[in-house]
């Protein structure tokens, strides 16, 4: 789920161009899509406004388990770089902007650019299997068949598609999609086995179901 843009920075930079400074400045948008998180047991709790875990000695010796892990995929998107110049230029044309003049303009042009980038990087959104699992399974607290996780996860991807979404290669296949998206969602969720078929259920737990809906942000912004 993408964040507003750092006003602050672009501010700084900006200013720097029309004072003269600098020639040009170039934005590159880039997005790094993940398909679990590492540090899964302590990540809810800074989701909640909790104090990162601080570092020790017993933290280091135990994250070598996680060399033994699988965690999946990482894909990095880059977009095509923004020339800070030509974007003003088009926009002081555009909107008849005089930003040597009015200082406001300045931040009209920075606001605009922060909006395009933050825009550009949703678009170079990679949906992992974690997030369309995820989305699914919290729709379903107390639990659903794995024939019919299958059938709704393959009616998101659909979707998601239509959208003409970047999917990764276990995406594309619903199958595939729910087996690799269970198996690296497998600490927050719980499977069962019953006479009648097996369920994937979602743990009920406040710091599982965070983890959860963190994955499935991954996707909110494009049904908004």
């Amino acid at each position: 789920k993408m964040i507003s843009p750092k006003f602050g920075l672009l501010n700084v930079l900006s200013n720097s161009y029309f004072d003269g400074k600098v020639q040009d400045l170039y934005f590159v948008p880039i997005t790094l899509n993940y398909s679990r998180v590492l540090e899964g047991e302590t990540f809810p709790l800074e989701l909640l406004g909790e104090s990162k875990v601080k570092e020790s000695l017993g933290r280091i010796i135990n994250a070598a388990r996680y060399i033994y892990m699988n965690f999946g995929s990482i894909y990095v998107e880059i977009a095509k770089p923004v020339s800070f110049k030509e974007y003003a230029q088009e926009m002081i044309v555009k909107e008849g902007l005089q930003p040597t003049v009015n200082k406001s303009d300045i931040k009209l042009i920075t606001s605009s650019l922060g909006w395009h980038l933050i825009r550009t990087m949703s678009e170079k959104v990679v949906v992992m299997p974690t997030a369309i699992c995820a989305s699914i399974l919290l729709m379903h607290r107390k639990g659903i068949n794995s024939k019919e996780l299958i059938r709704q996860v393959d009616f998101l991807i659909k979707l998601l598609r239509k959208r003409h979404i970047l999917l990764t290669a276990h995406s594309n296949n619903a199958e595939t999609c729910v087996k690799k998206g269970t198996d690296h969602l497998n600490e927050t969720v719980s499977r069962k086995k019953d006479i009648f078929e097996p369920r994937v259920t979602p743990k009920v737990d406040y710091q599982n179901i965070l983890l959860l809906a963190y994955y499935r942000n991954n996707l909110v912004h494009i049904f908004i």
